[in-house]
């Protein structure tokens, strides 16, 4: 409940966003930022997640998209943007590296070897940003020399089904707060890739992008790079819109299971602490230690914990996303009640592995952070401009 009460106070900072400074200056002096946005299908409301990107108030920038395969639906709205916005100076790459066994790096590859700028801003394609964000994180990045990486607070959005409306109730309650804490207060890394801004130079010293292809949370590993670097990460005033559309509540399960037993690997003292951060396991342990210490009932006490718990979580919402709650809150209550009651399950599930399945395929965790893959293929890279020319690159044998 202190961590609810912490990074709520915090988190309502980004409804007083601080003025602007980078925006303002003229385009020659602005530092200049490559914008990376991998895509593969169509997330929903792609078309608005990456018009975002079109429509940024600042004056040096620019957006390179990159899709494995060109028959990939997403290529077909990448070019209707360009079209909409021919003053955005906006690439588009085709084609996919062999960099390792993480997809997201290996669709990045290219992108991040063709950017011009030496910032860089990786943003995730399901996440839609407001005009000023990039500036804003642009005068965080500049402005303290001890700053080496931007990222966002992920809010999630547009949820449809009630498999997403739960994954929305923990991005924007439980996630928002830990992560949020755990970045105020500066006590290690924790990054989550969904928007990352920072200097390629932070980098060079292990490699560059490629180094990360190894890692299935190539995020993570890059925020702990430039932390052990003696670089620290901010999160600025704004937050980026996660939409995440519709899926089962399998989906969403699986989903969790599968980061927290990646994180097993790569950050166990922080995954070992993850279920005192849960409503249901602190309960438990406080009754028990309130009933065997003082004599209190220990019934009592979980119920009044868990109403606290749920009050401090109802209001830290309403300040992140209102319509979550209001629009339905009967639905948001029981969504709430049987994402705590199954948080500890699933975490255990998680744990007792080392295996897991994404995009189809299955990986074998080890114990340096790394994966073991099936099988990867390379492809041929293409590069296409705003002028929709495709000219090959170049073949990966």
């Amino acid at each position: 409940m202190l961590i609810g009460l912490f990074a709520g106070t915090s988190f309502f900072k980004y409804k007083f966003k601080p003025p602007l400074v980078a925006a303002l200056q003229p385009k020659e002096k602005a530092p200049g930022v490559s914008i990376l946005r991998p895509l593969k299908g169509v997330d929903a409301n792609l078309y608005d997640n990456l018009a975002s990107s079109f429509t940024l108030v600042y004056p040096n920038f620019e957006v390179l998209f990159s899709v494995e395969d060109e028959s990939d639906p997403a290529v077909a709205i990448v070019n209707d943007l360009m079209q909409n916005f021919p003053e955005v100076d906006a690439k588009l790459v085709i084609g996919a590296s062999s960099l390792g066994v993480n997809p997201k790096v290996n669709n990045l590859g290219t992108s991040y070897s063709l950017a011009k700028h030496e910032i860089v801003w990786i943003l995730d394609s399901n996440i839609r940003t407001t005009p000023y964000t990039l500036a804003r994180a642009v005068d965080c990045l500049t402005n303290d020399p001890n700053v080496g990486l931007v990222h966002h607070v992920p809010i999630g959005v547009s949820a449809e089904t009630f498999g997403t409306r739960i994954e929305q109730l923990y991005l924007n309650t439980a996630h928002a707060k830990v992560y949020t804490m755990i970045n105020v207060l500066r006590i290690g890394s924790c990054v989550i890739g969904k928007s990352m801004l920072f200097r390629k130079r932070e980098l060079v010293q292990v490699g560059g992008l490629a180094y990360f292809g190894k890692y299935m949370s190539e995020d993570n590993m890059i925020g702990l790079t430039i932390w052990n670097s003696g670089f620290s990460h901010v999160i600025p005033a704004d937050v980026v819109y996660q939409n995440l559309g519709s899926g089962g509540l399998k989906e969403y399960f699986m989903r969790r299971a599968r980061w927290t037993r990646i994180r097993k690997f790569t950050v166990l003292a922080a995954t070992l602490l993850e279920p005192f951060t849960e409503c249901m396991f602190n309960g438990v342990i406080g009754a028990f230690g309130m009933s065997v210490l003082f004599g209190f009932p220990s019934l009592s006490f979980f119920a009044a914990h868990v109403i606290c718990w749920f009050l401090i979580d109802l209001l830290f919402g309403l300040v992140v996303n209102t319509s979550m709650i209001v629009d339905n809150f009967p639905l948001f209550l029981s969504a709430w009640f049987l994402r705590e009651l199954t948080s500890f399950p699933c975490y255990i599930y998680a744990f007792c592995g080392n295996h897991v399945e994404w995009r189809g395929r299955r990986y074998q965790l080890c114990p340096d952070g790394t994966v073991i893959p099936d099988s990867f293929e390379n492809s041929k890279l293409s590069f296409v401009s705003s002028s929709s020319e495709s000219v090959p690159l170049f073949n990966k044998s």
